[in-house]
């Protein structure tokens, strides 16, 4: 019972580190458009301070972790086992997931600060 709350309270720790993380990226001030083919690129990144790009990707590998804990505090919690047990790798499969996003995101954002400015002269021949 204790190491489920602790679980719990360590998974609500680890979304809040999570969240903060995706708002350092998100959050990129007027004047934002959104570049490339398939609008991926943001504008704003080029003018984005590095430390906005490594303290999400650090915020993200500590967070994810910890509101995998907190999954697995309900999984503990289901009295169903097959359940639980589903419930836990369907749980576990989504941090993955989750996790290699950020990564994605966090890398592909700072490789593709060096081309903004080119996208912004590409964009204007788009049709």
């Amino acid at each position: 019972m204790i190491m489920e709350a602790i679980f719990g309270w360590l998974g609500f720790l680890g979304g809040l580190l999570t969240a903060v993380g995706d708002l350092l990226l998100d959050l990129k001030g007027r004047g934002n458009k959104k570049l490339g083919r398939y609008g991926f690129m943001e504008s704003a990144w080029d003018t984005m301070a590095a430390w906005r790009f490594k303290a999400s990707i650090l915020l993200a590998a500590v967070g994810v972790p910890l509101y995998f804990l907190g999954l697995t505090s309900l999984a503990m919690q289901i009295t169903n086992t097959a359940f639980a047990l589903a419930f836990w790798i369907v749980a576990l499969c989504t941090v993955f997931a989750a996790r290699f996003r950020q990564f994605h995101i966090v890398c592909h954002c700072g490789y593709q600060r060096l081309f903004v400015l080119a996208a912004m002269d590409d964009s204007a021949y788009a049709a």
